[in-house]
C-alpha cells in the first residue's frame, strides 16, 4: 500500500527485475496465505502511490493525446521525480500480470 518510486527502485536497479520481485511477493501472499490475500495485496498494490503515479501519467497521456514517454520527459524537464521509459514499462508488465 505505500510502495512508492524509491522503494520500487530499492527493490533493483533494474526495473524489470524489481517488478519480478513485486509480482513474485504476491505471489508468495498468495500461495502461504490464500487467493483473498493475494486480493488484498493487489488492491494494496492499486491503492499505492506508485501505481497511482503510473494511473496519472497515462491519464496524462490519453487526455493530452501524445506518447506516455513524452508526458515522462516534460515531467523531468520541470524537475519532478517521475518513472523512467524502463520503469514505465516495468510497471506496465507488473500491473497486466497482477490481475484477480
Amino acid at each position: 500500500r505505500t510502495l512508492d518510486l524509491k522503494d520500487f527502485r530499492r527493490l533493483s536497479a533494474d526495473p524489470n527485475q524489481a517488478a519480478t520481485k513485486l509480482k513474485d511477493k504476491v505471489d508468495l501472499i498468495e500461495d502461504q496465505q490464500g487467493h483473498a490475500e493475494k486480493v488484498q495485496a493487489i488492491e494494496a498494490w492499486r491503492s499505492s502511490p506508485l501505481y497511482q503515479l503510473y494511473v496519472s501519467v497515462t491519464r496524462d497521456a490519453v487526455l493530452a493525446g501524445v506518447p506516455v514517454v513524452q508526458i515522462l520527459a516534460q515531467h523531468r524537464e520541470k524537475g519532478e521525480e517521475t518513472l523512467s521509459d524502463e520503469e514505465l514499462t516495468a510497471v506496465m508488465h507488473v500491473n497486466t500480470e497482477l490481475r484477480f
